[in-house]
């Protein structure tokens, strides 16, 4: 800890030398009071510097234009000031010069300090004819000495860390000083020059980290993923400055984390090796890039991993869904979503529900990689894409309503996982490219979610026909994206690892490519009367009171709705009971039939109504004549 007193005994020096020199002493002279002025400071508090009484003169000076005038001191006004001294020219510029390489000053000019390619240590490249032709000022650390401040890293004893805090802290304050120095430096072609004493403090900042984790005996969670990972230094300061960017919401592009690990101009293209799509770092899923390139910029913007912060910041979520919020939180591209339907509840066919059972069972036994075993997936002369290990792409194809969507939440609820939806909508861009980069950004969460989440969610492609749609020829820019966007999208569903489904109103439409990539594509068909007998049951739900008129069998029979159809009508006629008070209020069936006749003249497909004239095939009692 340096002593505050420091300050005012160097400048009541320099005080008493300007009164000396008004009153005209005699050269080479100086007063017996100035001198016990300077041998005290000498011997109190700059004694560990062992400095010569000249040293403390030039101090004095010095401080004195620092602190009173704000300003550096130049060399040549320095030695104007102490001529009256006797002391010689060169002598002064040698003292200059020793006091410089104790890092006590430095040359106002910063360009004087460059990294010594062998000790990867600051050395001072000056000489007298240097510092005749700039300014002088003090150093950072003598500057902090003499104010009393404890910033002085190498006078402190390296003590162990004791919170994952303290060390996270080291850390930051290491990376900081590290970009403060690349922010500052130029690049010349043979010398790596930069701030004078950032990389010294920064230096002197990682040297203290290492000294106190060698100390400490415990393990932290950054100490813990650098060993699982093996990540090397320059990875690790990559690492860290994207989590202190992230905790604060600034953004980071690749350019800027270049510069930060990169010792000189000639190892800065080198070190792009470590954010190539590639490289360790982006393989293993720790950072995420924006390769969406801004005419501003060369590079794009990168990020750290969001699941990596609570897991660094020892912060990490104990549970699956936890982790899983982490890795999404900012994500505009897909919603997370409960499964609301019990399988049991599905509503199809029996051939059709023993189908997506079997889909689901070949997907928990890991079909896939018995099939590959026996040589029927990744057979070259097959025209079946192998997909990757245990995954299940399902398509489901029908007229709006049919249970498509409904499914899908059964089947995630019959695996016990969660939804993962988004549709073509949250894709599309009016941004040149940023369509295609909106997939790419996709399907690169998804592969990290199913990597490191223990119960990795279904994925649903809802409303998938232009996503799928077939190729044609690229004649307009908008062509060409959709064109584009279904490469991506063959590239990724050939090595989706995990459960898809797509759901689609027009499969006529898709490119056969796309159909080769599903495992089951299942047609939903419009419900037969069985089938809408229970679909009225199911949305029919108990606590609503209906009237003993209600009869679900001759709706079924008059009304080929789809369960989505009947769901609608169920709404409307309970919403129009509700307006009713009294007795009154509960649903008749006139109400039911009421909607099922709106339902069916507002219906936009052709589903229902087989032919334009449907009004004249209502009969007098109400119901359509619609065949079973």
């Amino acid at each position: 800890m340096g002593n505050p007193n420091i300050l005012k005994d160097l400048l009541s020096i320099a005080a008493e030398l300007e009164c000396e020199k008004l009153r005209n002493c005699e050269e080479g002279k100086l007063s017996k009071k100035l001198f016990k002025s300077i041998s005290r400071v000498n011997q109190t508090g700059l004694r560990k510097y062992e400095l010569h009484p000249e040293d403390i003169i030039i101090l004095s000076l010095i401080t004195a234009n620092l602190f009173q005038y704000d300003r550096n001191l130049n060399t040549r006004r320095l030695l104007d000031q102490i001529r009256t001294l006797g002391i010689d020219y060169v002598r002064i510029l040698d003292r200059i010069v020793s006091l410089m390489q104790k890092d006590i000053l430095e040359p106002g000019e910063k360009r004087f300090r460059r990294l010594s390619a062998r000790s990867n240590k600051v050395r001072l490249v000056i000489d007298r004819t240097h510092i005749l032709e700039y300014d002088i000022t003090l150093s950072e650390k003598f500057r902090s000495y003499i104010l009393g401040d404890k910033n002085d890293i190498t006078d402190d004893k390296p003590t162990v860390y004791v919170k994952n805090e303290e060390y996270l802290t080291d850390w930051f304050e290491y990376v900081i000083a590290r970009r403060e120095y690349t922010s500052n430096r130029s690049y010349n072609l043979y010398d790596e020059s930069g701030q004078n004493a950032n990389l010294y403090k920064a230096n002197q900042l990682r040297d203290r980290l290492r000294e106190r984790t060698a100390l400490t005996p415990k393990e932290f969670p950054f100490q813990r993923l650098a060993a699982e990972y093996e990540l090397d230094e320059k990875e690790q300061v990559a690492l860290i400055y994207l989590l202190h960017e992230g905790l604060g919401g600034s953004p980071c592009d690749i350019d800027e984390l270049i510069d930060l690990i990169a010792d000189n101009r000639f190892s800065r293209y080198g070190y792009r090796r470590y954010f190539l799509k590639d490289s360790k770092l982006c393989r293993k899923k720790l950072i995420e890039i924006n390769d969406q390139v801004d005419f501003r910029r060369n590079g794009g913007e990168i990020a750290i991993a969001q699941d990596l912060i609570a897991r660094i910041m020892d912060t990490e979520p104990s549970k699956d869904k936890e982790k899983l919020m982490g890795i999404l939180r900012g994500d505009d591209l897909l919603s997370l979503i409960n499964p609301r339907f019990a399988f049991k509840t599905l509503i199809l066919k029996p051939e059709l529900i023993d189908l997506i059972k079997s889909g689901i069972s070949q997907f928990e036994n890991k079909h896939t990689e018995v099939l590959t075993k026996w040589g029927i997936l990744g057979n070259k002369s097959s025209d079946i894409a192998k997909p990757s290990p245990n995954s299940l792409l399902l398509l489901f194809q029908g007229p709006p309503g049919t249970g498509k969507t409904y499914a899908a939440h059964c089947v995630a609820s019959e695996m016990n996982k969660s939804l993962l939806v988004t549709d073509i909508s949250k894709i599309l861009s009016c941004l040149v490219g940023e369509s295609e980069q909106n997939i790419r950004r996709l399907f690169r969460k998804i592969e990290r979610i199913n990597l490191e989440i223990e119960n990795p969610p279904v994925l649903l492609l809802n409303e998938a026909d232009q996503f799928f749609t077939m190729r044609g020829t690229a004649e307009q820019s908008v062509d060409r994206m959709y064109n584009q966007m279904q490469n991506l999208l063959l590239e990724a569903l050939e090595d989706f690892n995990g459960i898809l489904i797509a759901t689609t109103n027009l499969q006529r439409n898709f490119d056969t490519a796309f159909s080769r990539r599903f495992h089951l594509k299942l047609e939903f068909p419009v419900p037969e009367y069985e089938e809408r007998k229970r679909l009225w049951r199911l949305h029919l739900p108990e606590n609503l009171p209906l009237a003993k008129d209600v009869d679900i069998e001759k709706l079924s029979d008059h009304f080929r709705l789809t369960g989505g159809q009947i769901a609608v009508v169920v709404k409307n006629a309970a919403a129009s009971a509700a307006s009713r008070i009294g007795a009154r209020r509960k649903v008749y069936q006139s109400d039911l039939v009421k909607y099922c006749k709106l339902e069916m003249e507002s219906s936009f497909d052709s589903i229902s109504l087989k032919q334009i004239g449907f009004r004249n095939r209502i009969g007098e009692d109400g119901f359509a004549k619609v065949k079973k």
